[in-house]
């Protein structure tokens, strides 16, 4: 329930934090946990799929649930919508010169990119993903990326970026 202008706290991120208070609990729905899975659209946009695998590849533990499918599929595509508008502005400049009457205007797809800039970053913060939401959350030292008995190989700890290049072999980082 929205307090004051400021929305309020989940119960789990007060108890990471450290600031739950028992006189002050209220029930809140349990999100059952399973796995996230994006519907056919999600690979019919260009790059989309490769922003909803980095993100469940790289989010912390927990952040994300199959509640959140929906959410996550409109912020992939929501950068994915950015990215290819960004590729215009860098291929034809940011503005245009009309031929008939020698007019400059603003390349179209620069409105594109702000506005789909601005959702992903909205959307980014419901899903508690951007650095300022997480660095709100006192987290305990990361939780093994798998869970599996000690030393099982898909308890792999090496750094993300080689993570990222095993899954996306030969394919340029920007």
């Amino acid at each position: 329930m929205k307090r004051g202008g400021h929305n309020a706290k989940p119960a789990v991120t007060k108890r990471l934090r450290g600031t739950a208070r028992p006189d002050r609990a209220k029930r809140e729905p349990v999100v059952p946990g399973g796995v996230l899975m994006p519907s056919d659209q999600i690979d019919a946009q260009v790059f989309a799929r490769d922003y909803w695998d980095h993100f469940l590849q790289t989010a912390p533990r927990g952040v994300l649930a199959p509640l959140d499918a929906p959410i996550l599929e409109r912020l992939c595509m929501a950068l994915s919508l950015a990215r290819q508008a960004m590729a215009d502005v860098i291929a034809n400049g940011m503005c245009y010169t009309l031929e008939k009457t020698g007019f400059v205007m603003q390349n179209p797809h620069l409105a594109i990119v702000n506005r789909q800039t601005e959702i992903a970053r909205k959307l980014a913060g419901e899903l508690g993903l951007p650095v300022t939401a997480r660095a709100r959350l006192d987290m305990p030292d990361q939780p093994a990326l798998r869970d599996g008995p000690p030393g099982d190989p898909a308890d792999d700890r090496r750094d993300d970026l080689e993570r990222f290049l095993d899954l996306h072999p030969g394919r340029p980082i920007n």
